[in-house]
């Protein structure tokens, strides 16, 4: 392994210079090449000789700038090597100086100079790492005079630092792993998880000591087998079974003197693997010591301060100091946790503040959160806020903000336990929701141009205040949508207005604040909607001033919409969505008892359309079958059978031809290409015309108006210009019992659909 892998950043930038403009009053020039200070002004002479007209006009002496040279992060390969070699050596851990190598090209390759290898050699000494030109790590042939070493690490001190001390992947899970190779024989480098010393052993082979395979004198083995199975005292090499990589197996088929080279080469190899497998067990060892050591000392000295021992480990400086010394194994002595007690005092300070920011951010989110289940739950008791104003409005309240103060939360007090507590909360809530509702009444009462009397009455039972009634009904200006409950009317009523919030182009979700503000300068009146509501509350007898009575009465009846053609059979549920498709006035009638039952097809229930756009799990099927008619176009049925066999009989000689057409249509007054139309077509006087003898008769396609459900929105686009559709636009052929059940459901949840004549 070499240390000649890429960095991650370009080292040719090492030498270079980062520059920033600081005011001064005599210029400063560094030079970052190395030039001289003359040469530097001569250049900037020149191009000032060079300046344009266009340009802005140098500044007075006084206020002219100087460049001053600010060191970058890569300047730390510009030293001289001397010094960097001090620096260096000052770490006391050859790993850190492997990470030094790692930062820029520079730096790797300085180090990988012959000059550095005193400092590696310096490096190796002070954690007393085995040396690879030591003689024991030498054997002679037997029958040659060649004698074989660790050809690969003599002399290249670089890469035997390198092989020993640098990081690398697990070999089962492939995270990034600090520690040494746990075999520097097999290469072979573990987390140190159970699980992957486990799962490791299914890809060793092992060979008993008693029996050696012929492989086991070629091929390098665990130097022990501790390392995948720790249990008793580890024996090493050559003293225990051979355990190798099953592809690591060596071909046995060679000469004699071949075998004996390799046989040396493995031998040697081996021993100096177990040296070192020695030497990083007792690092190991001593750096568990002195870590024992530097915790004992550490938690001593956090008691006494009154600080947390973990907290002082991993938020301040010190962190780092115990991490560094241990790893050196040097031990930490109190004449230096004294004198990093101040810093240690300061970082515990700033720690504190932000810890105690991200609870009181944290503690704010989630009491946000609960109030918007509050605000749901009172959602859910219209008998007791029947009016709500938007969440973001909601959260102005005054005892809202008393919810979110910071004095509550540095008290410690949730939106649970506040509401929670029966009594003064809810009361107060819903004494400030009247006053916002009331003051929100004026304010739209202004809009509309109503009288100000209204300001100085009390609400009646029998005399709604103008905000309130039925035909009252608004529009946001802004955005333009609704809420899902106003979906079917596409308006929204005073309620709707209050607890309207403007969706951003984000589509955020609810309970989320809106870029737009609540104002109610931002609604205006719905005229197609409120003159539909009126027709209607002028055609229902004995109308009673009371709103909810009042749709009461308007549900029990049926509606037609004459400005459709064919009219068509509205509900009360869908006037309001219904009147957005026709100008003002919409021409609306009620339909008699007897006329609603005598008709063809009765009209669909309300919701049938929302059910299957919705596209629920019953209604998936239904979406799929052809089983819904369109209502603008008319019902065409098959021509009787015995029709189509006197058809069939009539030669082609028989048949009329162009000119003869062409006559009878001028005589009875019928457009030569009304009567020169598709066969089946019929004229004024009901006579039957067909289709021009070509010399082959072709059948027409007869138009039976059954779609399926999409594609009856793509004809109702396409034909009609009907782009959204609506319950009274189609009927079905075959009544659907899944949205029946639907339908008692919604009813079950008090979310009535009725029907009028029931």
């Amino acid at each position: 392994m070499k240390i000649s892998e890429e960095p991650p950043s370009d080292g040719e930038a090492a030498n270079t210079e980062t520059s920033i403009e600081v005011a001064g009053d005599s210029p400063t020039t560094t030079v970052p090449d190395g030039s001289s200070a003359s040469d530097s002004e001569s250049k900037d002479a020149r191009i000032a000789k060079k300046r344009r007209l266009h340009e802005p006009a140098q500044h007075d002496e006084n206020q002219k700038q100087r460049m001053v040279m600010v060191p970058g992060s890569a300047s730390f390969a510009g030293l001289p090597f001397d010094i960097l070699e001090i620096i260096l050596e000052r770490t006391g851990f050859p790993g850190d100086v492997i990470s030094v190598s790692k930062t820029c090209r520079t730096l790797r390759e300085k180090l990988k100079e012959q000059s550095a290898a005193g400092l590696w050699r310096r490096m190796r000494n002070a954690v007393a790492l085995p040396d690879p030109s030591d003689v024991n790590f030498m054997e002679n042939v037997e029958g040659s005079n060649e004698v074989v070493r660790v050809e690969r690490f003599v002399g290249k001190e670089a890469e035997y630092t390198a092989f020993v001390f640098s990081e690398g992947d697990c070999e089962i899970c492939g995270s990034t792993s600090e520690a040494m190779f746990s075999s520097f024989a097999l290469r072979l480098r573990l987390c140190g998880n159970d699980g992957c010393r486990e799962k490791m052993g299914t890809n060793l082979e092992t060979c008993e000591l008693d029996g050696p395979a012929p492989w086991a004198e070629f091929t390098p083995t665990l130097e022990t087998p501790y390392i995948i199975d720790p249990r008793g005292r580890p024996r090493y090499y050559p003293n225990c079974s051979r355990i190798t990589r099953k592809d690591w197996i060596s071909n046995c088929s060679l000469d004699m003197q071949e075998r004996r080279i390799r046989a040396a080469q493995t031998k040697v190899w081996m021993k100096f693997c177990v040296a070192l497998c020695v030497w990083r067990d007792n690092w190991q060892e001593g750096v568990r010591c002195v870590k024992k050591k530097n915790d004992t000392l550490a938690k001593n000295f956090a008691k006494k301060e009154g600080w947390k021992y973990i907290e002082m480990l991993h938020q301040t400086s010190y962190g780092w100091f115990h991490h560094t010394k241990t790893k050196r194994r040097e031990e930490i002595t109190e004449e230096e946790l004294e004198k990093m007690r101040p810093v240690i005092a300061h970082e515990f300070h700033d720690f504190k503040v932000r810890n105690d920011r991200k609870k009181m951010i944290k503690l704010r989110e989630s009491n946000k959160k609960d109030i918007w289940k509050f605000y749901q739950k009172l959602m859910s008791q219209p008998t007791i806020f029947p009016i709500l104003p938007s969440f973001a409005l909601f959260l102005q309240l005054p005892s809202m903000k008393l919810l979110q103060s910071s004095e509550l939360m540095a008290a410690k007090v949730d939106v649970k336990t506040a509401v929670r507590s029966r009594g003064f909360l809810k009361t107060m809530v819903k004494e400030e929701v009247e006053k916002w509702v009331e003051t929100a009444k004026r304010q739209m009462l202004a809009t509309m141009g109503g009288s100000t009397e209204w300001n100085h009455m009390v609400a009646a039972r029998r005399m709604p205040h103008p905000v309130l009634r039925l035909d009252a009904r608004w529009k946001c200006k802004l955005c333009n949508t609704v809420e899902p409950k106003y979906e079917n009317d596409g308006c929204l009523d005073f309620a709707g207005v209050c607890r309207h919030q403007c969706r951003d182009k984000t589509k955020q979700k609810r309970g989320e604040e809106s870029s737009a503000a609540w104002d109610i300068n931002n609604f205006v009146r719905d005229e197609q909607a409120c003159s539909a509501l009126a027709m209607c509350l002028k055609d229902v007898e004995d109308v009673t001033e009371e709103p909810s009575e009042t749709w009461k009465r308007i549900q029990r009846k049926c509606w037609s919409c004459v400005s459709c053609d064919p009219p068509l059979v509205v509900y009360a549920q869908n006037i309001v969505g219904h009147s957005h498709r026709h100008p003002v006035p919409m021409r609306i009638q009620i339909v008699e008892r007897n006329a609603f039952w005598s008709r063809e097809r009765l009209p669909n229930a309300p919701g049938i359309s929302q059910w299957l756009k919705k596209n629920y799990k019953d209604a998936k099927l239904w979406v799929e079958k052809a089983n819904y008619g369109c209502q603008y176009c008319p019902k065409t049925e098959e021509k009787p059978a015995s029709e189509k066999d006197e058809d069939e009989k009539v030669p082609s000689s028989n048949r009329p031809s162009v000119s003869e057409i062409s006559e009878t249509a001028l005589i009875s007054g019928v457009k030569v290409g009304d009567a020169e139309g598709v066969g089946g077509s019929e004229t004024k006087e009901g006579s039957k015309t067909t289709a021009i003898d070509t010399g082959t008769q072709e059948k027409k396609k007869v138009f039976e108006n059954k779609f399926k459900f999409n594609g009856l929105r793509s004809h109702l686009s396409s034909k009609h210009k009907i782009y959204q559709i609506r319950d009274e636009d189609f009927w079905c052929h075959e009544q659907i019992p899944e949205f029946d059940a639907f339908r008692l459901f919604v009813d079950y949840i008090k979310l009535p659909i009725s029907l009028p004549f029931v």
